[in-house]
């Protein structure tokens, strides 16, 4: 018998599917904001995920009760990984705001916090055996606002050129922003590397400014190679060495193809065993 998930809100346990209110404005209308956290015996990159948590609660207009600290949120996940009876899994930190309402308007900027855990069975950022295989996603254009850099609950692009991907046989899709020029992935942040140079969208290209990017150009340049943060072309797909997508939850991936272009995998792979070490190290 499969085990029902508990979750964590504000401080208390539930059952994960005895939980919503119809009336939820995260449910309704998708007035929320959300971390993907990866978890192995210790929180993963916290710092980043909290820094960009306030950024992202800051542009929704959340209202934090006082003691929401970066030390409190970690012990709230430490907490639910325990009660869960897990110590390797993947976390979905969720704020939303609180009061609920039946129209746009909301009562009050009051958040509370949800935070579900599911167990992974590979270790955080493992080897990846075989390269994706990643199309292009034109039937929607990512806007620039003040609310592209961040995960939140209007998610419908990711959704839709998820989907795309399933009923292609995909692993990934490509996103373009409205200057139809390269943005993201359907799951996470786009890099080129063309020789010894890395590139990825600039966070001016309406990318999320993803957590596991931003470590990434902080670790690139130690290995010898010059990352830059710029706009990107379509047609440098077709002129690039390696294609990677990154994430927290997985970490750095390569493509072995994009349409029908093929790509090598030298420098991701290097890549990959330091951040697989790194994480080994601190176990």
């Amino acid at each position: 018998m499969k085990r029902e998930r508990t979750v964590n809100l504000n401080g208390t346990f539930y059952s994960a599917g005895k939980l919503i209110s119809t009336r939820n404005r995260a449910f309704l209308y998708g007035d929320s904001v959300f971390e993907s956290i990866r978890y192995y015996n210790r929180v993963l990159l916290w710092d980043l995920h909290f820094a960009r948590l306030l950024q992202s609660a800051a542009s929704m207009g959340f209202v934090f009760s006082p003691w929401w600290t970066e030390d409190f949120f970690r012990y709230e996940i430490i907490k639910t990984v325990k009660e869960n009876k897990i110590s390797n899994a993947r976390v979905r930190l969720l704020l939303f705001r609180e009061e609920e309402s039946a129209g746009y308007l909301p009562p009050s900027d009051r958040c509370s916090y949800l935070i579900e855990v599911s167990e992974e069975v590979d270790k955080p950022y493992e080897y990846q055996g075989e390269g994706l295989n990643i199309g292009l996603y034109k039937e929607v254009r990512k806007c620039d606002s003040p609310f592209s850099f961040f995960k939140s609950g209007q998610s419908l692009l990711y959704v839709m050129a998820s989907r795309k991907a399933r009923n292609e046989g995909l692993d990934e899709m490509i996103l373009f922003n409205d200057r139809d020029r390269l943005c993201e992935s359907s799951s996470g942040n786009l890099w080129l590397v063309k020789e010894n140079t890395v590139l990825t969208p600039a966070a001016e290209e309406s990318c999320i400014t993803g957590v596991m990017r931003k470590h990434l150009l902080a670790l690139i340049p130690q290995f010898g190679m010059e990352v830059k943060e710029t706009a990107l072309k379509p047609e440098e797909l077709d002129m690039a060495d390696e294609l990677w997508i990154s994430n927290a939850a997985k970490g750095l991936r390569w493509a072995s193809r994009c349409e029908f272009r093929e790509y090598k995998n030298t420098k991701a792979l290097e890549l990959m065993r330091f951040i697989q070490n790194e994480t080994k190290e601190n176990d």
